[in-house]
Order: structure tokens, then sequence, then C-alpha cells
């Protein structure tokens, strides 16, 4: 069974499924795993951690709070009407 990198799922999707350790650091303004998990609980944003104790955020779900709504997807064109 294949499994899918980060960098395959982004070139699959155009983002990461999940937010990044980088954009974690930028949100709770912590750098250990178990202050950010800390910060992550009172901001109301839910995670799971990853066995190195990493908390995984959803992309769609941060987004969903903060990002201004419902995620944008793109629609492939209908190039049968084309015809």
């Amino acid at each position: 069974m294949a499994f899918l990198t980060a960098e395959d799922r982004r070139e699959l999707t155009g983002a990461a499924l999940n937010l990044t350790e980088a954009e974690l650091r930028e949100i709770t303004k912590r750098r250990r795993y178990s202050a950010q998990a800390k910060q992550l609980r009172a901001m109301g944003i839910r995670f799971i951690s990853r066995p190195d104790g990493f908390p995984l955020v959803a992309r769609t779900h941060y987004l969903s709070l903060f990002g201004g709504g419902k995620v944008k997807t793109t629609k492939m064109p209908d190039l049968d009407a084309l015809q």
C-alpha cells in the first residue's frame, strides 16, 4: 500500500492537509509541542497529537474558524459544454 507524502498531497490538493510547524508557531507563539497544544486548547482549536507530540490541526478546521467561512474549492471546467 503506497502512502502519499506531504509534498504529493500538496501537488494534488494545492495545499497541505494540516497546518505546518511554522504555521503553528506563528499562531500559538510557542515552540514546544506541549505549549502549542495548551494554546490551541485555549483558542478552541481542535487537534490530535502525533506520537511525537506534534499537534495536528486540519487546515479546513482552522480556516472554518478563522478564515472567513468555507474553504474555497476550484471546480473543473465542463469541457463537454464547449462542443
